[in-house]
């Protein structure tokens, strides 16, 4: 994305609003609740296609997806868990 901006004709205005734009958006993207939610329909997704395979999640940057990773594992063992009671 800073190649984007870098290359692109913009004035000095339009590139602070661009980059402000961008952070508001990054942290609504990488909202905690929001990957939390997400995490659980990944796994209830996979769970629920009826059949064995591989799977593959795109995420913004590489910290968040370490962090989905973590939070598809945890509930991933929630359900092993309810499983196994």
């Amino acid at each position: 994305m800073a190649e984007i901006i870098e290359s692109a004709t913009l004035d000095e205005e339009e590139e602070e609003k661009l980059a402000r734009q961008c952070a508001r958006e990054y942290q609504l993207i990488t909202r905690d609740d929001r990957l939390e939610k997400i995490a659980e329909d990944i796994v209830t997704h996979l769970l629920g296609r009826g059949y064995q395979g591989k799977a593959m999640v795109v995420s913004i940057d590489r910290f968040t997806a370490v962090k989905m990773y973590n939070k598809v594992q945890h509930h991933w063992q929630q359900h092993l868990q309810q499983l196994k009671n």
